[in-house]
Formats: C-alpha cells, sequence, structure tokens
C-alpha cells in the first residue's frame, strides 16, 4: 500500500486564466436627422403641407459580459495498491551462466480519475556461454511494460500522460582475446519504444491544456512525449591491457533509428570513442569513454555532432557499504527536425547493509536536457536605393521590349529574398530520488518500505512540478 500526492505530475505554478469582463452590443444606435412629415389639411380643396420634424439621436445601448476564466489545475493524490508476483532462476555450469527474472505487477489508484489501474511489469535475462579459451558470447536483455517514467532509461516518457509503454533493450557481445594483452569485442544492440496503450486526460487536465494552448507551443520539446522508435547499434572495440590496473580501448559505433510514425525523424549515426577500465584495487574500479557523434538525418541529409561521453564508478567503500555512479552524455530523441536534444543523465546509488536482516538502499538521477532549436524563416529584404536606381537605368535601356524589363525586375525581386535561422535553447532538469529499506523477518517473510521524490524545473515555471510516493509493503517468498 502507498500514496502519490501527484498523479499527474500537475505544475506547481500553473498558468491561470483570469475572467474577462467584455462589453457587447445589444441594440444599435442613430444619429440625429430630420424628416419630413405630411400633415394633411382636412379639406379636399386644400393641398396637404409638408412639415420638417427633427429626430433627435438615439444613444447605442451595451451590456457587459463575464466570460469564465480557467481554474488552475488542482494536485490529486490517491492511495495506490500495489500486487506482484516474481519468478527467477538461475542456471550455471563450468562454461556457461544463465539467469531470468520476471516481475508482473498492476498498480490501482483509489482516488485517480480516470483510468485507474496500470502495468507494472518487467524482464530481465543474462546469458553467457564461453566458447572456447579466448572467445566468449555474452547476451543481455530487458523489457519493461509501464506508465510511469524511468528518468535512469534515455528516450523514454518522462511524463504520465501519454499512455503505457513497453520499453525492450538487448545487447550482444563476442569477445576475442588475440593475445594475452590485446582482445575485441563485436556487437550489436537493439532498443525500442511503443506506447501500447492511448490514455484520456481527465476534464481538469483537459480544461487546462485549452488555458494554456500559448504556453505549450511555446515549450513543444519538452511536454511531448517520446515517439515510438526502433534503434539498432553495431559496434566495434579493440582492448589492450596496459598493466594489471589499467586497460585502453577505443571503439566505433554505427546505429540506425526508425520512426514507424514519424519517418522525418529517422537518423543514422557515427560515434567514435576513446577510453579506459580501470581497477585501482579490489574496492574501486571505473570505466570511462570519451568521443564525438555525428548525427544525420536520413531524408533532410541533415548533419549534426555533439561531444559524446559515458563512465562508471564502482566503490564498495566497506564490508556493507557499496556506491555505484554512472554517467551519460550526448544526443537524445527530438520531436522535430529542426531540433537537437542534448542531454546529461548522471545516477549514483548506495547501498547500505545495516544488519542480517535489514538493507537500506539510495538512488538518485539527476538529467539536464537542452533543447535547441534553429527554425529556418525565409524573409524578403528591400533593395539599396543603388541598386534600384541600376536596376531602373538596365530596365529603361533595355529597349521596348517589354518582356526584357519584367525578366531583370523578377530577378532582382528573386535574389533580394533572404534566409535567416535564429537559434532558441530551453534547459529542463529533473531530479529523481529514492530510499529504500528491506527488512527480513524470516525465510518467507519480508518486509519493505520506500519514499520518492521527483521534481522538474524549467523551461518555464508554468511547468515545473514535484511529486512524492511512499510506499510499505510485505511480501512472501516461496
Amino acid at each position: 500500500m502507498g500514496y502519490d500526492d501527484n498523479v499527474f505530475q500537475t505544475p506547481t505554478h500553473p498558468f491561470v486564466q483570469p475572467d474577462q469582463r467584455v462589453l457587447m452590443l445589444r441594440s444599435q444606435g442613430s444619429p440625429a436627422t430630420t424628416i419630413l412629415v405630411t400633415v394633411p389639411s382636412g379639406d379636399p380643396l386644400v393641398p396637404d403641407t409638408v412639415k420638417a420634424v427633427d429626430v433627435p439621436a438615439v444613444p447605442p445601448k451595451f451590456t457587459t459580459r463575464t466570460i469564465p476564466g480557467a481554474e488552475p489545475a488542482k494536485r490529486i493524490g490517491s492511495f495506490v495498491t500495489r500486487g506482484s508476483a516474481k519468478f527467477d532462476t538461475q542456471f550455471a555450469s563450468r562454461r556457461s551462466l544463465f539467469t531470468f527474472d520476471l516481475n508482473l505487477g498492476e498498480d490501482y489508484y483509489w482516488n485517480r480519475p480516470g483510468d485507474k489501474s496500470e502495468p507494472n511489469d518487467h524482464l530481465s535475462l543474462i546469458y553467457l556461454r564461453r566458447l572456447s579459451g579466448r572467445t566468449q558470447f555474452t547476451m543481455n536483455a530487458d523489457a519493461s511494460y509501464v506508465r510511469q517514467p524511468n528518468f535512469a532509461v534515455p528516450n523514454t516518457p518522462t511524463t504520465t500522460g501519454g499512455g503505457s509503454h513497453l520499453t525492450a533493450n538487448a545487447k550482444a557481445d563476442l569477445s576475442n582475446r588475440m593475445s594475452p594483452r590485446f582482445s575485441t569485442v563485436t556487437s550489436v544492440s537493439y532498443n525500442s519504444l511503443y506506447t501500447l496503450e492511448k490514455t484520456q486526460q481527465t476534464q481538469q487536465t483537459q480544461q487546462t491544456q485549452q488555458t494554456q494552448q500559448t504556453q505549450q507551443t511555446q515549450q513543444t520539446q519538452q511536454t511531448q512525449q517520446t515517439s515510438d522508435y526502433n534503434e539498432v547499434i553495431f559496434g566495434g572495440e579493440v582492448r589492450y591491457l596496459f598493466s594489471p590496473q589499467l586497460t585502453v580501448l577505443g571503439e566505433l559505433r554505427f546505429s540506425m533509428i526508425s520512426h514507424p510514425d514519424s519517418p522525418s525523424l529517422d537518423t543514422s549515426a557515427y560515434t567514435l570513442l576513446v577510453g579506459g577500465e580501470f581497477t585501482l584495487s579490489r574496492r574501486f574500479s571505473a570505466s570511462l569513454r570519451l568521443g564525438e557523434s555525428l548525427q544525420s538525418y536520413t531524408e533532410t541529409k541533415v548533419d549534426r555532432s555533439s561531444p559524446y561521453g559515458e563512465g562508471s564508478l564502482n566503490y564498495r567503500v566497506g564490508p556493507r557499504t557499496t556506491v555505484g555512479l554512472n554517467a551519460h552524455y550526448g544526443f537524445e530523441e527530438s520531436q522535430n527536425v529542426n531540433s537537437e536534444v542534448v542531454t546529461l543523465r548522471t545516477g549514483l546509488s548506495v547501498t547500505q547493509i545495516f544488519s542480517a536482516r535489514l538493507q537500506g538502499s539510495l538512488a538518485l538521477n539527476f538529467v539536464r536536457s537542452n533543447t535547441k532549436t534553429t527554425p529556418t524563416v525565409t524573409t524578403p529584404s528591400t533593395n539599396n536605393p543603388a541598386s534600384a536606381a541600376s536596376g531602373s537605368s538596365a530596365s529603361n535601356a533595355s529597349g521596348s521590349d517589354g518582356s526584357s524589363s519584367t525578366s531583370a525586375q523578377s530577378s532582382s525581386t528573386a535574389s533580394s529574398a533572404q534566409t535567416d535561422t535564429t537559434s532558441t535553447d530551453q534547459v529542463q532538469n529533473t531530479i529523481d530520488s529514492t530510499l529504500s529499506f528491506h527488512y527480513t523477518m524470516s525465510r518467507h517473510w519480508g518486509f519493505n518500505l520506500n519514499y520518492s521524490y521527483t521534481t522538474q524545473l524549467g523551461p518555464m515555471q508554468q511547468s515545473d512540478y514535484y511529486r512524492q510516493r511512499v510506499f510499505l509493503g510485505a511480501e512472501y517468498q516461496f
């Protein structure tokens, strides 16, 4: 059981549309005028007379009408019941290893308007096979079917309003040791995102979206959900054992991303990396890869480049304390050909074993996303006086052929058009943290408690929000 104090990620300072009072015309007025009125004489032998009568002006009449504004969306909290069934198994031999973990779950929000239930399913597996004394094959895969965002995974939705989605990631490596110091690794990876269940916004959320149409247009890149995509990555890595503590490496990756619903966003990219892996002691290990990524759109042939980096660090502080740190910087999926998204993702994990029965962990993710939009605008520009005079003289000198003069003027007008590009940067910061405790009461029974806090800042104050969730649960292991 748990409680979520902001199930729709409602902004802390939402846009407010106040009531508007406008004047409405109720009756049309008329100006002052003079009309001629016939006055009958009453005698057939006497003609009628005409008299001028002044008609005064009539002012128009107005009424005031109040157009109701839109109230800001209110935070909605809800109690949550979470149920899940887990299955895991492992097989090992002298030459192979296989692990399989499956978690099927469902969350039910008691007080949430609209759809109250959502999936929470996860699958992961690892397979390792030593083909010979120098060759080894490794494969790992994981998949998740959820609605809640996972800020630790790149290119996934960051809001709950896009519906339940399926993410899948798989990687296969073939490593070969050519000599005691020299080895190679060939890899192929597959990543995908599919939105399987579209959700309907509540009436309150729809009303807020209508009143914020202007603001949403300005921050489209931040509010849109990541579109469905398929990504295939081919990699080749060369490793050299420089010393027992240091392995230097170089890697080249080629990736292709396709979007079934938006072919204009299809891209290919080359990434060249150099780095190393460090093992300073039995407690400390780290890896670092730095390089450059060149991205190209398949249809428009637009090329972009960005620095790329990834690294990890693992340190065992003591017999009961372990610290892990990972970071990733580079391109991520954009919703527009004229926009590029460069994101820094960092994750910190700390595990503490307090006793044989009690264990605690802390996970902290920080995401900084920078969206650079560069629209191309073609605007006509006026010719300078000298050019205009020169063009006029040339036109007059062309003789009596009017078509020649028209052609010269059209050429001058066409050459005066200018193509301008303006760049705007929008930065969004997200912090997601989770504190968890697990207590093992017996061989079968265990209890867990966790608290999560998520906050998003930028690019506009109207989109900032914070969210808290707390869960207390029990589990039985067969």
